[in-house]
């Protein structure tokens, strides 16, 4: 998402989304998101925070995470539930 692009189905992905879904679905099935949340025991795994916070390691995990097979999954799981509910709501249906 751009900053310019903040229609409806963007902020409907917001709400539907969430770290926390996001989080799950990585949990479930990503051996590397496993991984790096086991990595560091001792620290809440967070998905954001400035570059001087996070290690080269973690950078690399990150970007490995992002264009992994499980979150391809869960943006297209995403795409559809958000599709799902602008139909309902065109129809009337929320």
């Amino acid at each position: 998402m751009t900053n310019g692009d903040w229609g409806f189905a963007s902020i409907l992905a917001l709400i539907e989304g969430g770290n926390k879904n996001m989080i799950d679905h990585m949990s479930t099935n990503s051996k590397s998101f496993r991984t790096l949340q086991t990595s560091r025991p001792k620290q809440k795994l967070s998905l954001v925070g400035t570059a001087s916070r996070r290690s080269t390691h973690q950078d690399d995990a990150f970007s490995k995470i992002y264009h992994s097979k499980a979150a391809a999954s869960y943006s297209k799981e995403l795409s559809q539930k958000v599709a799902v509910a602008i139909t309902r709501e065109l129809k009337g249906q929320l």
